[in-house]
């Protein structure tokens, strides 16, 4: 069976975790923070392919901090796109 997944990094505002606003604290999306050495989007990307997904799309809002911090968490197993805010949802 192929399976496919689409991950949306920042693509809403502020975000939350536990009732706390991520953007306390960046302005990066919580997927491009490193948590234990690297890019949170790295273990949701390893976990999906150890779940047989055969095909990954990262879809990333636009911004000087995730373009900073995207550098980083690229790698050559999943499909990267960066858009603006505006169109993120129909990218």
């Amino acid at each position: 069976m192929d399976v496919r997944a689409i991950i949306l990094v920042g693509a809403e505002e502020g975000g939350a975790a536990a009732g706390l606003p991520i953007s306390r604290f960046t302005s990066a999306p919580a997927a491009l923070l490193d948590v234990l050495g690297r890019p949170v989007l790295h273990t949701v990307v390893d976990r999906l392919q150890r779940a047989g997904v055969s095909g990954i799309e990262v879809i990333a809002e636009d911004g000087p901090e995730t373009g900073r911090l995207a550098r980083r968490a690229e790698r050559g197993d999943f499909r990267w796109r960066q858009k603006p805010r505006a169109e993120i949802w129909r990218a």
